[in-house]
């Protein structure tokens, strides 16, 4: 009896690795480094990302200012959601990741009443 549940729990513990890491290599993996052109601007951001699952850490490294720590990354589909304060100005990212390629929306400080969107678009840098 002791036996038979004893293979029965290695054989659950094969099946659980298996199929974990048949998920994670369905995501998307997002860890190096991206190039974000925003929509109007002639200047890259720099955005350096390290995924863990669906955790996501990294910096956001405007062309002129410091590098801001991201803070609350997460994957979920084909979307990346994270934010960050630069210049004390916080701000929300909402990313929407197709074919090796990013789709940003920065949603900043209000600027006349009504907070700022930034579009953009990342492709992926050598590491």
């Amino acid at each position: 009896m002791k036996k038979s549940l004893w293979i029965a729990g290695l054989f659950g513990l094969a099946l659980v690795l298996a199929l974990s890491q048949q998920v994670d290599a369905q995501g998307p993996t997002l860890s190096g480094k991206w190039f974000v052109l925003p929509d109007g601007k002639s200047a890259i951001t720099l955005l350096t990302l390290n995924q863990s699952g669906d955790s996501i850490t990294g910096k956001w490294a405007p062309p002129n200012g410091e590098a801001s720590e991201i803070e609350n990354g997460r994957v979920a589909g084909d979307t990346l959601t994270f934010s960050f304060v630069q210049d004390k100005k916080h701000f929300d990212a909402t990313v929407h990741i197709s074919s090796g390629s990013l789709s940003l929306d920065l949603i900043g400080p209000k600027k006349w009443g009504r907070p700022e969107t930034i579009h953009g678009q990342a492709a992926r840098g050598n590491s």
